[in-house]
């Protein structure tokens, strides 16, 4: 968050052979933890504690699913939360127009108004696990599925509810103390909700598909996974290749900071913040190499700063490393010199990009660059930056 990957995304968004997936788990965060909003992507990967997540095997076996039918145009297979979540509308590609119109957002956004209210109930990520959340989720889901036709009216609705309820305490017995028989109802009409809206999309589908299996290069942004979480991925996928894009980590503290969205919201700390941003980079600088010895080639660092100051060469070296042929320079190059030397859309403000590189440093003391860059050394080493 923070870290310049709008101007990333849009390589790809740029391209007519593309599509560029905008940060599709939260819409997965969303659908198996209960999660009634999307979180930003550092309450994902740490706890109220700011203690750092650990995912089982099976968690991350889950995430890599969601991702390799999203990266193969199984779109049948997503969960609804991918179609009623407002990342969908932020995916730009051509190639999915025709999914996003059949969709209709201000019917979907509607949906989410109407079915997603378990915030209360399951809070975020790691509370939802140890409420057992995402166990009545997958229980409940299975329930309904066998079910031919939904009920329409409230009152065939909530005999349906009361029927579910009680088969899922038969079946779960003993492993739902912190789901009493209320939050275990509302958890039913939350899925009963979402698989209605599952179903009247479904005739959507199929001309989603056959557009998205048109299109070459397939891109999803995921802040909110870790490169260390990648490899049961490129696994399943050989022909899959991994961007690592970064930005100097004290720039993206600096900017949390400024706008707010630090990764504790109560007690937002500068020194902390760029801390945490720089254990998630040491981590996936780890990752990535480790995953460089296993799968040659797979993997690529590209620095927003780089991106900036030479957009075209960028956007050249990157479609180099897919081993992929790149078109319409002139309209990338239009785009670029817009986003970069002042222009404003619906997503960010730039008045001027080049300025923003080193801008960070203009609004601290040298104190605190000192310490921040103490605190960050051998990852800004590592990545190239001037440590002054």
């Amino acid at each position: 968050m923070r870290g310049g990957s709008k101007l990333g995304g849009e390589i790809f968004n740029r391209d007519p052979d593309a599509i560029m997936w905008h940060e599709p788990l939260a819409a997965y965060y969303m659908s198996t933890y209960g999660l009634s909003f999307a979180n930003l992507p550092q309450h994902t990967l740490y706890d109220r504690n700011l203690k750092e997540v650990n995912f089982s095997g099976e968690e991350i076996e889950s995430m890599s699913s969601y991702l390799t039918n999203l990266l193969t145009c199984q779109l049948n297979k997503l969960p609804p939360e991918t179609w009623m979540h407002k990342f969908l509308f932020f995916t730009e590609a051509e190639a999915i127009r025709s999914l996003r119109f059949c969709l209709q957002p201000k019917r979907q956004h509607a949906m989410v108004d109407t079915c997603k209210h378990l915030g209360q109930i399951c809070g975020h990520t790691v509370e939802s696990r140890i409420k057992r959340c995402p166990l009545v989720l997958n229980l409940t889901r299975h329930c309904l599925r066998e079910m031919t036709d939904l009920p329409h009216d409230r009152s065939d609705e909530e005999k349906a509810v009361r029927r579910i309820t009680k088969e899922l305490q038969h079946q779960i017995e003993g492993q739902l103390s912190r789901i009493n028989t209320f939050h275990l109802n509302a958890i039913v009409k939350h899925e009963l909700c979402v698989e209605k809206m599952r179903r009247s999309n479904l005739h959507c589908m199929e001309e989603g598909i056959r557009q998205c299996q048109k299109v070459d290069i397939h891109v999803a942004k995921v802040n909110r996974m870790k490169i260390g979480h990648v490899e049961r991925l490129l696994a399943r996928n050989p022909d899959l290749h991994i961007i690592h894009y970064v930005r100097d980590p004290r720039a993206i503290a600096t900017s949390r900071i400024d706008r707010g969205l630090c990764t504790d919201r109560y007690n937002p700390d500068l020194l902390r913040e760029v801390d945490l941003i720089c254990r998630r980079i040491r981590d996936d600088i780890h990752d990535r190499k480790l995953l460089e010895t296993r799968y040659p080639n797979s993997t690529y660092l590209l620095r927003y700063e780089d991106l900036v100051l030479d957009p075209l060469g960028c956007v050249r070296s990157t479609y180099k490393f897919l081993d992929k042929k790149y078109q319409n320079a002139s309209k990338w190059q239009t785009f670029f010199q817009e986003f970069i030397y002042g222009t404003k859309d619906h997503l960010s403000v730039r008045k001027n990009g080049t300025e923003s590189i080193s801008k960070w440093r203009s609004n601290l003391s040298i104190e605190n660059i000192i310490s921040m860059t103490e605190l960050c050394q051998d990852v800004i080493h590592e990545l190239g930056y001037d440590l002054v």
